[in-house]
């Protein structure tokens, strides 16, 4: 009986670990924690990078680039909209230039939303719809 009950426990928490480090990150529940607003599974990932593990310190970065469809904007503009997000071209000062490869500066159409960390400001996740290119990113980095 109580080897039954130590192979049970066994099991339930090496399944725990397992969903925990593998099967919940993926790419939409990422974008959905640092954007604020569920990410639907509807959008195309186009590129996905995530890349903490190899850093014990817990320093590191994730990239995520969605396409989207016509019919996905309202949506998306409506969220960006109740989440308080800014009308782009992006008015802050952003710690590094990561974000213009996907964004020019002056582009009008779209949302932005920028958290910097206060204690510093190198680290920071920003959510950007860009309208102009049907694309959703989202990109946090720690240093």
């Amino acid at each position: 009986m109580k080897k039954k009950l130590i192979i049970t426990i066994i099991l339930i928490i090496l399944g725990t670990t397992v969903y925990y480090l593998f099967l919940k990150r993926t790419p939409y529940n990422i974008a959905s924690n640092i954007a604020g607003f569920k990410v639907s599974t509807s959008l195309q990932v186009e590129q996905f990078q995530d890349d903490w593990s190899n850093n014990p310190g817990g320093d590191g970065e994730s990239f995520i680039l969605f396409s989207l469809q016509e019919s996905e904007k309202e949506k998306l503009v409506n969220d960006c909209k109740i989440n308080n997000y800014k009308p782009l071209p992006i008015k802050d000062i952003l710690p590094d230039n990561f974000i213009y490869r996907y964004v020019k500066k002056e582009n009008q159409s779209g949302f932005y939303k920028l958290y910097k960390d206060k204690k510093d400001e190198r680290n920071y996740q920003i959510t950007v719809l860009n309208l102009h290119e049907n694309k959703l990113i989202v990109y946090n980095v720690i240093y």
